[in-house]
């Protein structure tokens, strides 16, 4: 789930960034945000949390990442 800000979560694989999403820059809901990454099965993948921004809605809220 993701709120607020212009920020973002993205899934890197190596060097590339394959999947990307953020906020709405709003504090009233949360976004259901489902990747399906079969496709990487067996293959090394990282979480980033990307909060590089400094104006306004410089901010992401994320939590209840979960693999199935």
């Amino acid at each position: 789930f993701l709120h607020g800000g212009d920020a973002r979560v993205e899934l890197h694989k190596g060097g590339e960034v394959v999947r990307r999403s953020h906020g709405r820059r709003d504090n009233e809901g949360e976004v259901e945000v489902r990747w399906r990454l079969e496709s990487y099965r067996g293959e090394k993948v990282r979480i980033v949390i990307v909060d590089d921004l400094t104006g306004e809605w410089g901010f992401v809220g994320a939590r209840s990442f979960a693999l199935f």
